[in-house]
C-alpha cells in the first residue's frame, strides 16, 4: 500500500477501489474518495510530490474538512493544489545546516576524522530529538531518504559560541554540543529550517572541507 498525501492520523490510499463496499468504516471511505478524486484529475503525483515540502499540513487539512463539512467534494482543495504544482512556486525545502570545528583537527588539538565525525552526529541527533514535535522535524524527518544537511566551519571556539548566543538571542532552535569531560564545545546543529529562514545568520560561514 502505497500512501499519498499524508500526515497523522490521515492518509490517502490508492488502488483501493472496493473499500467502500467492503464496508471498513468512514475514515478507510474518505480515503479512497479523495485518492480517487486526485487520480480522476491527473493531480495524485503533484499531490504526493508536496508532501513533506511544506504544504503537505495544510494541503491535508483542506482536503480533510472539505470532506468533513458534508459537501463530499474537495474541488477547492484539488484547485489549490493545481495552482501550487502548476505555478512553478517552490515548495518549502527543509534543511539541517550544521556548524563544526574544523580547527579540531589541526595542531594543538589533532583530533581524528572520526572523532569530528562523531561530534556533528552528536549534534544533529540531540537537535532532531529536542525539537522532535516541531512541524518542520517531523516534515523533514518523514523522507529520510531524501534529508538534506549542510555542514559549515567557524575559524574557531570563539567563533561557535558567539554564533550561538545570536541563534539564541534570534530564538532559532539549536544545539550547541559540548564534548565531556573537556566541556569543548564542538558543533552546533540547527533543528530544520527553510534556507530562506537562517541564512542571514550563517551565511559569512564556509563550506566544510
Amino acid at each position: 500500500m502505497e500512501p499519498g498525501l499524508c500526515v497523522p492520523e490521515f492518509w490517502v490510499v490508492p488502488g483501493s477501489a472496493n473499500i467502500c463496499a467492503q464496508g471498513l468504516g468512514a475514515k478507510r471511505a474518505t480515503e479512497f474518495a479523495i485518492g480517487e478524486c486526485l487520480r480522476s484529475e491527473n493531480l495524485y503525483r503533484s499531490a504526493k510530490s508536496l508532501h513533506g515540502r511544506g504544504w503537505s499540513e495544510k494541503v491535508c487539512k483542506l482536503l480533510r474538512a472539505d470532506w468533513i463539512v458534508g459537501t463530499r467534494k474537495i474541488r477547492p482543495s484539488i484547485r489549490m493544489i493545481r495552482k501550487m504544482a502548476g505555478s512553478g512556486v517552490e515548495p518549502q525545502i527543509l534543511v539541517q545546516y550544521l556548524v563544526l570545528r574544523k580547527d579540531l583537527s589541526q595542531a594543538p588539538f589533532s583530533w581524528p576524522t572520526g572523532a569530528l565525525v562523531a561530534q556533528a552526529c552528536h549534534a544533529a541527533t540531540a537537535a532532531l530529538h529536542l525539537h522532535r514535535d516541531h512541524p518542520h522535524t517531523a516534515a523533514y524527518l518523514r523522507e529520510l531518504g531524501r534529508m538534506r544537511k549542510v555542514v559549515l566551519e567557524p575559524a574557531d571556539e570563539a567563533t561557535l559560541k558567539e554564533l550561538a548566543e545570536t541563534l539564541q538571542q534570534k530564538s532559532i532552535d539549536h544545539t550547541l554540543w559540548l564534548e565531556q569531560p573537556e566541556n569543548i564545545a564542538t558543533c552546533i546543529a540547527l533543528r530544520p529550517y527553510s534556507k530562506e529562514e537562517v541564512s542571514q545568520y550563517l551565511k559569512k560561514f564556509r563550506l566544510f572541507k
